[in-house]
């Protein structure tokens, strides 16, 4: 693990995994990359939509798993 990095295991569907590899190429990521690009274009649109994530709010899910 890195320092400002969190490694965990994620398991997708034989079909969207094929998917995200096609798409990481195109886009000229590796895979973890694409992965973490969905995510933060995620983030942004959820607070967006719902308003900032605080830090009060993520400190209790900072270091539990899940």
């Amino acid at each position: 693990m890195n320092g400002d990095r969190v490694s965990f295991q994620l398991r997708l569907p034989v079909e969207a995994h094929a998917k995200l590899r096609v798409i990481a190429k195109r886009e000229l990521r590796s895979k973890n990359a694409e992965i973490e690009y969905i995510i933060s274009r995620y983030i942004e649109q959820y607070e967006r939509e719902q308003g900032e994530l605080t830090m009060e709010e993520m400190e209790a899910f900072l270091y539990e798993e899940n």
